[in-house]
């Protein structure tokens, strides 16, 4: 991810903040320590943590880094949509998980808070 981040930055100025990978997010949303999420592809990661069969068609010409391309528009048609669902299904994926450790941290501080109100009385 950090290498990403890095090639984003010096061949088209975009900076990525707290950029953070979908499977490591996904070992600390589920909390599953039965799955390798870890070496999940996206599809089973989709499946994983949405519920869902996704099949995501990868483009019949060689992907590879943007900085071939003279501009977006003479990019082919097949890789703009391949790009276009890939960033939309890590965005659902990050979307549940991000979710779902919010959800587990908000469970924790109700419980602390329980804990608490008991000892008080």
């Amino acid at each position: 991810m950090a290498n990403l981040c890095r090639k984003l930055k010096a061949d088209h100025n975009i900076e990525i903040r707290n950029a953070v990978d979908v499977n490591d997010l996904a070992i600390r949303g589920l909390g599953r320590d039965d799955l390798d999420l870890g070496r999940y592809c996206q599809d089973r990661l989709a499946k994983a943590v949405l519920g869902k069969k996704m099949d995501v068609v990868w483009p019949k010409e060689e992907l590879f880094w943007h900085r071939e391309y003279e501009s977006f528009w003479s990019m082919n048609c097949e890789v703009v949509k391949f790009y276009t669902v890939d960033v939309y299904l890590c965005y659902l994926i990050g979307s549940e998980l991000i979710d779902a450790i919010d959800g587990a941290a908000d469970l924790k501080k109700m419980k602390k808070k329980k804990k608490k109100n008991k000892k008080d009385k």
